[in-house]
């Protein structure tokens, strides 16, 4: 007899000789005068009383059960489990792991998605806009912007620009100085300002060297102004910063 939606082995210790159930037939042999009974197919499975009750849009309360890589399974309660999906949780393509997302957190509220076999799916990153749609509205390559270093690599180093959107700027990019790895020039958790310098989709990369060659332009643009020019040249240091400038504008 099939007695459970959700637990099918613990019929032992939900019933005992002599207890009245409510059961259906699902299966009738007339011959051998036998009938096959369904305890769990007399009731609606939980999953579809749960989103009867809670359609897709719904807000419900649940407790995380079990955080894996990509997956937290969600207790939504009446023995109806949700499941998170690291898509679902975060608008941040580079996060990798849903531990990431809600590590020290202490998250109550889902978004109810749908149903996903036994289980509701649901999510937590629709409680707000995309917030890469957001941030690539109001920026564009050449702005400058500020934020924190969050993660150091050989190749680069990542920081984090609001919440959920992350830039990347390049080793050759951190500094105008030649380093070997970020470190030399960053810590984590530094503030810092940067240039963009190119958006590809969800990839914004950041420089901080093309500030610093910028302040260096100015400033030498402002020395220049002070030198007074000697008939039709401006003497021998007027000359020399000519010179640095247009190397530095090739």
């Amino acid at each position: 007899m099939e007695t459970d939606h959700i637990k099918p082995l613990e019929y032992r210790n939900r019933f005992k000789k002599g207890q009245k159930v409510t059961a259906k037939i699902i299966e009738l042999d007339r011959e051998k005068r036998r009938l096959k009974l369904s305890i769990k197919e007399a009731f609606p499975h939980p999953a579809e009383a749960f989103m009867e009750k809670n359609p897709e849009g719904s807000v419900v309360e649940g407790k995380i059960k079990e955080i894996k890589t990509k997956i937290a399974i969600i207790d939504l309660g009446n023995d109806v489990e949700g499941v998170l999906h690291l898509e679902d949780a975060t608008w941040n393509p580079k996060i990798r792991s849903i531990s990431n997302v809600l590590k020290g957190k202490n998250i109550k509220q889902f978004k109810v998605l749908g149903r996903e076999g036994n289980r509701i799916r649901v999510g937590l990153k629709q409680f707000k806009e995309n917030p890469w749609d957001e941030y690539l509205s109001k920026h564009k390559e050449g702005d400058i912007v500020s934020g924190k270093v969050i993660k150091l690599i050989d190749r680069g180093a990542f920081v984090e620009l609001t919440e959920e959107v992350e830039g990347f700027i390049p080793v050759h990019q951190i500094s105008k100085e030649r380093i070997k790895i970020p470190s030399d020039k960053l810590s984590l958790g530094q503030k810092i300002t940067a240039k963009i310098i190119k958006i590809k989709g969800k990839d914004i990369v950041l420089s901080i060297k093309a500030l610093e060659k910028e302040k260096e332009r100015n400033e030498i643009k402002k020395a220049l102004e002070k030198v007074k020019p000697k008939g039709d040249s401006f003497g021998t240091l007027g000359e020399l910063l000519k010179e640095k400038l247009k190397e530095m504008e090739r």
